[in-house]
């Protein structure tokens, strides 16, 4: 009589992704070999305690962050069992950013912004980048040039991002004339202070020659006319 010995088979399979963020999938495509005959079951382990018995199963999707090794064991038709195949994937947090609360920035000056953000290897995105000392910095300089609406992205190792928008308002210097022409004409009849508006606690006094006050405003909602 003769015994036949078979060759254990070869289990091994390729993922489309090694990194994700979570609730993202990645897909497992078995590439293990019966060797001397065909396969008969596959036994798959994505290590979050989920199990599958296709040859190819679906793509598989991580609830929870982490590292996780996903392992493959096949059985031929000679009820040959191979060496298990592992190989590691790392499931990333999502990504929270919080721009932070609007600005003001005097023309002409810096202000930085400081953003709370939260994820792992993390990349950095604002846009526009006007008036940014570097866009794709955690805490880029503003220079006081424009009113502008920024928005920061991030994006995690796992490929996955969020956003938020913060206004940085320009306080430009406030524009006196030394003239105006209260006439009744039509033309120049008010005392206008150019950008004042932009500073609405400000306030405002006009003294004679004799440092008497002839006009006192908290606010400058209404111009002066000479009275």
């Amino acid at each position: 009589s003769y015994n036949n010995i078979h060759p254990q088979p070869t289990a091994m399979f390729t993922k489309d992704k090694t990194e994700v963020c979570v609730n993202n999938n990645i897909r497992f495509t078995d590439g293990s070999s019966g060797i001397d005959t065909t396969l008969k079951t596959w036994l798959w382990n994505f290590g979050d305690g989920i199990t599958s018995s296709q040859s190819n199963p679906a793509p598989h999707v991580y609830n929870v962050a982490g590292t996780y090794s996903v392992q493959l064991t096949v059985t031929n038709n000679n009820n040959c069992v191979s060496t298990p195949f592992s190989t590691i994937v790392i499931i990333d947090s999502i990504p929270v950013v919080d721009a932070g609360p609007d600005r003001n920035v005097l023309e002409g000056g810096t202000i930085i912004l400081e953003p709370v953000v939260k994820g792992s290897g993390l990349q950095y995105l604002w846009s526009p980048p006007d008036y940014l000392s570097n866009s794709k910095i955690k805490h880029p300089l503003v220079t006081g040039v424009e009113d502008r609406l920024y928005t920061l992205t991030i994006t995690a190792n796992g490929g996955c991002s969020d956003s938020d928008k913060v206004f940085v308002k320009v306080l430009k210097f406030p524009k006196i004339p030394n003239t105006f022409t209260p006439n009744n004409d039509g033309i120049n009849d008010t005392w206008i202070i150019q950008y004042l508006e932009t500073y609405p606690g400000n306030r405002v006094q006009v003294f004679n020659r004799y440092g008497q006050v002839v006009f006192e405003s908290k606010g400058y909602a209404k111009p002066w006319d000479g009275t």
